[in-house]
């Protein structure tokens, strides 16, 4: 997406008279260097980290109690009973299955915690780099630092979304040819 939004900036300026072109006020951020010095990233960051930590640990806990079950499993095998080797190896399968559903709960919650820690930050940044960019009349705001690199600003006057739309609703899509091509 950030690649085609780059495409269609740089076709967008292409066709732009010279003039044009001239008038144009285009900055960039480095969103990198925000992310090494704003002290609310590093400090979500760090809270992030140290709930990962805390999840690894409890992670590790599980898995070396899953380990010992199947430890004394296999120095008792020889002497239990077929009802309590199916009951052991029920207990072991319901183990496990604690542990998958703890690793994908654990997933979930760092991706919320991200979230929920993150966009706040990046709501204030946008805020504040739409204020610059209106200020100081920039048409364009682009970021150098992401590995992409996007346009985080973009004056209203250039936004070809509605043209784009109208444009694609003037002409449908063709139907696939049958056979499906492979």
């Amino acid at each position: 997406m950030r690649r085609t939004v780059q495409y269609l900036l740089i076709a967008a300026l292409g066709l732009l008279p010279g003039s044009a072109l001239a008038q144009m006020k285009i900055g960039f951020i480095n969103s990198d260097q925000l992310k090494e010095q704003l002290p609310e990233i590093k400090a979500a960051q760090q809270q992030l980290e140290l709930l990962q930590q805390q999840r690894t640990q409890e992670g590790e806990a599980r898995q070396a109690k899953l380990a010992q079950m199947e430890e004394n499993y296999r120095k008792q095998e020889m002497l239990l009973s077929e009802a309590r080797k199916a009951e052991m190896q029920a207990e072991y399968e319901a183990e496990v299955q604690r542990l998958q559903e703890f690793g994908q709960a654990t997933q979930e919650e760092l991706m919320k915690k991200n979230f929920d820690l993150h966009n706040p930050i990046f709501e204030r940044i946008n805020a504040a780099i739409k204020a610059i960019a209106e200020e100081e009349r920039y048409d364009f705001v682009l970021d150098a630092g992401s590995a992409g690199g996007a346009v985080v600003f973009a004056a209203d006057q250039y936004d070809l979304t509605d043209k784009l739309l109208q444009k694609l609703q003037e002409s449908p899509p063709q139907a696939a040819p049958a056979g499906g091509g492979n």
